[in-house]
């Protein structure tokens, strides 16, 4: 009897160590997948996401997913590539401070709380680690995830959370002043003639302006579509209002703008930089301007 009551004892303590050490829990993550169209296939996280045929709803116990083989379909979703998921989970946080939070993917993902960028990963790649902290208070959070895979080559989605230490061990970032000269993105490197849809290509143009626009203290952020003389007027208007938006959209899955005013302009063709007569007039017009304030 002696033994017995010990070993309950032991097991006490064990279950009070655990407890201790608890810091947060997780829901389990509920959303739906849906479809990706050929030509979205590199662009990551858009508006477009939800255009695609929808597969259902799914649920994950936990975002735990190592590296899967090609032949191997994602929990829930019947096709092997070419599919994106967006779940959602509640995040109880037991003990406020300083949190690191851990994205791996396969492809692209990206993990919002409370509707704020936390973490970015997104765009088409291989296996990738991306790591970033974040201030908690004692209180319930909304965690969504979105990630999807393009091609054959197998499947990943990790999310590690975990206490570093209290609020002031977070690192500090200086930020900096912006620019006062417009970042000019070149049209004819980061779209297919006369698409709006941003190419794997021009999405690696945007990691330095991404690296940069995340140090800087941002109240205000105009992107500007412009395009060339070819084509109906008209037609290029609306060409340029959407290139904006796709840059717009590119931003804000690795960018947190959260607060920052934001204004779309698109401008066709009435703001031309150079003699449209010549080719290489005609790319310097098609363009993407950013004025950061």
């Amino acid at each position: 009897m002696l033994i017995v009551s010990r070993l309950l004892l032991l097991l006490a303590a064990c279950s009070s160590l655990v407890a201790a050490a608890q810091t947060h829990t997780l829901t389990s993550w509920k959303g739906s997948a849906y479809h990706i169209e050929d030509k979205y296939l590199q662009a990551g996280y858009g508006p477009h996401v939800i255009d695609g045929e929808f597969f259902g709803h799914i649920e994950l116990e936990a975002l735990n997913i190592e590296l899967q083989p090609e032949d191997q379909t994602f929990p829930g979703v019947y096709e092997r590539v070419q599919f994106g998921i967006i779940v959602r989970s509640k995040l109880d946080i037991l003990e406020a401070g300083c949190y690191q939070l851990s994205l791996n993917s396969d492809d692209g993902s990206v993990l919002w709380i409370d509707d704020e960028l936390a973490v970015s990963n997104d765009g088409h790649h291989k296996e990738r680690r991306v790591t970033d902290s974040l201030v908690f208070d004692k209180k319930t959070y909304e965690a969504k995830v979105w990630y999807y895979n393009a091609y054959y080559g197998g499947y990943a989605l990790e999310l590690d959370i975990d206490r570093i230490g209290p609020a002031e061990s977070c690192p500090n970032v200086e930020l900096t002043v912006p620019p006062k000269e417009p970042i000019i993105l070149i049209g004819a490197q980061l779209f297919s003639h006369g698409s709006y849809i941003i190419l794997r290509r021009g999405a690696e143009q945007f990691d330095e302006l991404v690296a940069q626009l995340r140090t800087m203290d941002i109240k205000k952020i105009t992107i500007i579509g412009h395009t060339d003389d070819t084509g109906e007027e008209a037609d290029n208007l609306v060409l340029s209002e959407r290139r904006a938006e796709s840059v717009l959209s590119f931003l804000q899955s690795r960018v947190n703008l959260t607060g920052v005013e934001v204004v779309l302009l698109g401008k066709g063709e009435s703001d031309p930089v150079a003699d449209n007569a010549t080719r290489a007039g005609q790319v310097r017009n098609r363009r993407v301007e950013i004025l950061v304030e």
